[in-house]
């Protein structure tokens, strides 16, 4: 999620907050989402049974993650992305 979220970056996730609603409209919201035991930051969308992640950067693809008839999206979604600190 470089330049969003650059190396080595500390990360505080709301973790109450696992809603695909908006935060502040109409800047995306940024969440952590855990794919195969692996957390990524992307900004999420949800359409047809598929989560939709999308990088920060044009050049990178979309990923499409299939969810099953009993799962719902928070079951994905870790927490919306509160503060980045890049520097201390």
């Amino acid at each position: 999620m470089n330049p969003v979220l650059t190396p080595n970056a500390i990360v505080v996730l709301d973790r109450h907050y696992n809603s695909l609603a908006p935060y502040l409209p109409p800047r995306p919201s940024l969440y952590a989402v855990n794919i195969a035991n692996d957390l990524s930051f992307r900004y999420v969308g949800f359409e047809a049974d598929h989560l939709i992640l999308r990088p920060h950067a044009l050049e990178h693809p979309v990923e499409l993650l299939s969810l099953g008839v009993s799962e719902s999206p928070s079951g994905y979604i870790v927490g919306r992305v509160c503060l980045c600190i890049s520097e201390l």
